[in-house]
């Protein structure tokens, strides 16, 4: 791997309007304030994708990450794009646009492009967070309050990746099996909120808030100390819909 002036050798060089990767009082990052990676999900195809950005608005990305293999980067990596809720997220978290549309989730290909690029980032980005204990992965909805036609959801496969491999975490094989099986925990009762009808987030600890579930998983979470380090990003699977529910 290399990566010369910000740019992934093995990624398709497409630059987008320069314009469009920095903040008038903030042309560009450092490495170091790279602090996760921000996958989003496009509700378009490559050929939307592989521009970078939107025309006639401010939307930009840096990478776009195509269902057929194709992986593109737009801008370097010091460049602040805008397609992340907000100037803080912006800066702190690294866009990547993953073709497809509402309801799908990453494939193969996808997840293994997006591996291969945290690897690389990882490796010049010495504060990039670890990739799911240390919410090393974002999405747009975690991030920001405003509408947004980036579904939640759409990464769970390519969290699943991650925690299937405790190398990847420095995990005992005790501490793997636990995890494993609060992964398929929160996948059960992810499936019985979908079919649930308009979600209950009042936060109130009964069995049918999504808020509440949350908790407990939490608190599971917290009798392991090497897991207690985020349980908002295991506990993706039960909430990653909530969101799109309340819209409908």
């Amino acid at each position: 791997m290399t990566v010369v002036d910000g740019w992934l050798d093995w990624a398709i060089k497409a630059p987008a309007p320069v314009e469009k990767g920095r903040y008038t009082n903030d042309p560009e990052r450092a490495m170091s304030e790279i602090l996760y990676l921000v996958m989003h999900l496009a509700g378009g195809w490559e050929a939307f994708l592989r521009r970078g950005h939107r025309p006639g608005e401010d939307a930009s990305w840096t990478f776009s990450n195509c269902q057929d293999g194709d992986f593109y980067q737009h801008y370097p990596l010091s460049a602040l794009t805008f397609t992340s809720g907000g100037y803080t997220q912006n800066r702190d978290g690294l866009a990547c646009e993953n073709e497809g549309m509402p309801g799908w989730s990453m494939n193969a290909v996808q997840i293994a492009n997006a591996r291969r690029m945290r690897e690389d980032v990882k490796a010049i980005c010495p504060n990039l967070r670890p990739p799911f204990l240390g919410a090393g992965f974002r999405e747009h909805g975690e991030l920001t309050n405003g509408a947004t036609d980036c579904p939640s959801g759409a990464i769970s496969p390519l969290y699943q990746s991650y925690i299937t491999r405790e190398e990847d975490m420095a995990l005992t094989q005790e501490e793997h099996g636990v995890l494993m099986n609060l992964f398929a925990w929160a996948q059960e009762q992810h499936d019985m909120l979908k079919g649930a009808g308009e979600p209950d987030l009042s936060g109130l600890p009964q069995p049918e808030s999504i808020l509440g579930r949350l908790a407990a998983l939490e608190a599971q979470l917290n009798t392991m100390p090497t897991l207690a380090v985020d349980a908002a990003a295991i506990a993706k699977a039960v909430n990653d819909d909530a969101a799109a529910r309340l819209k409908e």
